[in-house]
């Protein structure tokens, strides 16, 4: 099917840049108009969206820090999966509300960066199909801590904790650069309400000219997919999971690997996958104690299966402090102390190698420099013998 010429494009926005990944979905979705999927965790990050940036305005036309009984009436009826995420946030949520710039804050912006000023209605900015914005997003929290310095945050309700080096990261700073040409330095914090753990970026003006070639090369790709005669090809990528044409006229249904099993069937495909892998490593190093091991592909290219010699290399405090003092002490504009640290688990192991240690390990605690991050892991449980009695496996005839 192709465009016609009066189709027009749609702003660009964090949104639509994940589902560019695919141009034939992007294309349905956008040039087309057939409705995305939902899934329940979408509707419960804009659940937690609308409590906290109600609140927020609460706080901010009320000049509170924190007004836990208007976050707990905010909250009311919300489902039980986003109580959770919701309650960390009242619990450590203190903002000043002198630095509210605002909350849902739409920035929209023309083809040359400038902000287009929109009309607000019923509480919220609408574009209503300005042709002039070219570029637009709407920041979760905007907090001027100076004249000249900002923060954005942006809850997720996700369970991975991602790095903040995603196109979101660096479009939305760009967006508010370019609404108030004043600040020089914008934080972009992306806070993980599941876990009461965030992520910072910092990025300052000088930053500008290389966010500006980012977000341009995105629009004109997307103005490219619009304005394309032909459909383009279909890419598989994780934005699969919420596309209308998932399991209704996409072009490579059938080898889609998001079409081929559900998550549960991933799931245990996956402890398959692990068992064998196990097994077989286990049976291949034993072949390979005698001697190595090679194989040749059809491309041939050459595999070898070997054991070979490494070595782990560390270096001791009482030699290293003193080299690594002298250094500091010889470059003054380049120290090195500031920048080292000790892995966890040896001072850990030495703390609880004796009892007699309880107060290293509580004066370690104290200095612990503590980074939360998420990890993928496939965890069973057993359950209890009387259960395990009345579903006993079925053991089939030969």
């Amino acid at each position: 099917m192709g465009t016609s010429s009066l189709v027009q494009i749609q702003p660009l926005s964090q949104s639509r840049y994940e589902q560019m990944a695919c141009g034939y979905g992007y294309r349905a979705v956008q040039v087309h108009s057939m409705g995305c999927a939902g899934n329940i965790w979408s509707d419960l990050g804009r659940e937690v969206h609308k409590v906290v940036s109600e609140y927020i305005e609460h706080l901010a036309n009320t000049r509170q820090p924190t007004d836990y009984d208007q976050f707990d009436a905010l909250a009311v009826g919300v489902r039980p999966e986003a109580r959770e995420g919701l309650d960390r946030v009242r619990d450590s949520l203190v903002l000043d509300p002198e630095k509210i710039l605002g909350a849902e804050q739409y920035i929209g912006l023309d083809t040359d960066f400038s902000l287009v000023v929109m009309e607000r209605v019923e509480g919220e900015h609408r574009s209503g199909g300005d042709p002039r914005i070219e570029h637009e997003g709407t920041l979760d929290l905007v907090l001027l801590h100076s004249p000249t310095e900002a923060e954005i945050w942006d809850w997720k309700n996700h369970f991975f904790i991602a790095p903040p080096d995603t196109f979101q990261a660096n479009y939305y700073p760009l967006l508010l650069f370019c609404a108030l040409p004043s600040i020089e330095v914008v934080h972009f914090r992306l806070e993980y309400v599941r876990w009461g753990v965030g992520r910072t970026i910092t990025f300052t003006r000088s930053d500008v000219p290389r966010l500006r070639r980012m977000a341009t090369v995105a629009r004109n790709r997307q103005r490219k997919l619009t304005q394309l005669e032909k459909e383009p090809k279909a890419t598989p990528h994780k934005g699969c999971m919420y596309c209308p044409l998932l399991l209704n006229g996409c072009p490579i249904e059938k080898v889609n690997p998001y079409t081929k099993l559900s998550p549960e069937e991933r799931l245990r495909y996956q402890i398959y996958l692990d068992a064998a892998r196990d097994t077989n490593l286990t049976l291949l190093k034993q072949w390979a104690e005698q001697k190595p091991i090679s194989v040749r592909d059809e491309n041939r290219v050459t595999y070898t299966g070997s054991f070979v010699p490494r070595t782990r290399t560390s270096y001791a405090l009482d030699s290293a402090l003193p080299v690594v003092d002298a250094w500091d002490r010889d470059h003054p504009d380049d120290k090195l102390r500031p920048h080292l640290s000790i892995g966890a688990s040896e001072l850990n192991s030495l703390a609880k190698a004796k009892k007699k240690r309880p107060e290293l390990a509580a004066a370690l605690s104290s200095v612990a420099a503590v980074s939360p991050y998420s990890e993928f892991q496939i965890t069973s449980e057993t359950p209890p013998p009387e259960v395990s009695r009345l579903f006993q496996p079925i053991r089939r005839r030969p």
